[in-house]
């Protein structure tokens, strides 16, 4: 049985389940793996909330609360209490931190490990932050998890609207996994089975437009909202793709009934089930970026080794320069086999010759790249006389 009819009987279940239990009980007059996505009923309502495309909420079990400070050297603790695991808030303290021109570092204490603030998937940069909206643990499909979540640092004087959201995988109390993300919406339908794999995925928001989405007079385009989805997988934050149509991510852009995204109409999609447009149609899946050729030398993209087209950030780190594509690609595998998994091929056009470059990484930060660029010279895969291997992409 393939994946996706997998996905489409369980998105069937779940869209459907009043229906299934009286066919069920009536007799044997349907096969499950007979149905395919373009069989598949919808929601019936033209406007949808992110609670609707999962299979079921998360189950808050705690709020946290501060219990006691505590002073230890030149570190205070805020002590919370009411969880399942033991954990502490931390602020540095002294006099050459300044609330607004050196903030004091700040991070959290769980069951004896220690972690830093952060505000992306990559975890590059830390952020100071010791104030929090809410704190709350939650279990999903047998994990359990703490979810602290604030203002995006740089939001509180300019009044945007992305929150800040630092995830913990508390299943295993003695190894802890943390997670961030950084989205517009605030609550925790942020969590869920989106693609009914039986796996906890993120959703996240942001006013950005799908590549293959072309505007009209009517569109908002600082109102729109992209929704995208990705799966915490030990330690990364895996962004979901459509690997059978060349690495597209999943995605639906909508229209938001209001700040708070508490429902939106779908304007395009292409996610795990079927989803209707504001006049009640159900949308024909489009993909995120317009049709392209991989490693075709006049697009300024970068790729995975497979092809797949990805959305250039900020820094990489460049490892080698190959004349063929075969060459690049092989590298690449090599790189892989060893575990280093973020290897990128970008085509450069010099002279009359074509040169295809691997980096590694895909970056917001610079910090970040620079620790993998560290990381890689101690394991012998970059020299050190390369300082320059950390470059600077231009976006698309």
């Amino acid at each position: 049985m393939t994946t996706i009819q997998t996905r489409n009987q369980r998105a069937f279940l779940f869209l459907n389940r009043p229906l299934f239990f009286v066919i069920a009980f009536c007799g044997s007059f349907f096969s499950l793996p007979q149905v395919w996505l373009s069989d598949l009923p919808t929601l019936t309502a033209q406007q949808y909330s992110l609670k609707q495309l999962t299979q079921e909420p998360v189950k808050i079990t705690a709020h946290p609360s501060p219990d006691s400070p505590l002073e230890s050297r030149d570190t205070s603790y805020t002590k919370y209490a009411g969880g399942s695991v033991d954990f502490s808030i931390y602020t540095l303290n002294g006099p050459q931190w300044h609330v607004h021109l050196n903030p004091a570092p700040t991070g959290i204490v769980i069951n004896g490990q220690s972690f830093r603030f952060y505000c992306s998937t990559e975890l590059g940069v830390p952020m100071n932050l010791n104030s929090f909206l809410d704190i709350y643990e939650f279990e999903y499909l047998g994990r359990k998890y703490l979810c602290l979540f604030t203002l995006q640092e740089d939001c509180l004087y300019k009044g945007c609207r992305f929150k800040c959201y630092n995830l913990y995988d508390i299943t295993d109390p003695k190894k802890i996994v943390p997670y961030s993300f950084s989205t517009i919406f605030e609550g925790s339908a942020s969590f869920g089975d989106f693609n009914f794999d039986g796996k906890m995925d993120i959703v996240t928001a942001m006013p950005k437009a799908p590549n293959s989405y072309l505007e009209s007079a009517v569109d908002d385009k600082g109102a729109n909202i992209l929704v995208t989805a990705y799966t915490p997988d030990k330690g990364k934050m895996r962004k979901l793709i459509q690997e059978q149509k060349s690495g597209n991510p999943y995605y639906i852009y909508v229209k938001p009934k209001d700040e708070e995204l508490s429902s939106f109409e779908v304007l395009q999609t292409d996610w795990f089930m079927p989803l209707k447009d504001p006049s009640g149609k159900v949308l024909d899946p489009k993909n995120f970026y317009p049709a392209y050729t991989p490693f075709d030398p006049k697009n300024d993209f970068l790729y995975t080794p497979e092809g797949y087209r990805v959305d250039k950030r900020r820094w990489v780190i460049q490892l080698e320069d190959f004349p063929d594509e075969d060459g690049a690609i092989d590298y690449c595998e090599e790189l892989k086999a060893k575990g280093f998994q973020e290897v990128f091929i970008k085509v450069d056009h010099y002279g009359p010759d074509f040169l295809f470059r691997v980096f590694y990484g895909n970056y917001w930060s610079k910090e970040k790249a620079q620790q993998m660029h560290q990381l890689l010279i101690d394991r012998k895969l970059l020299e050190r006389n390369k300082p320059d291997a950390i470059m600077a992409l231009q976006r698309d």
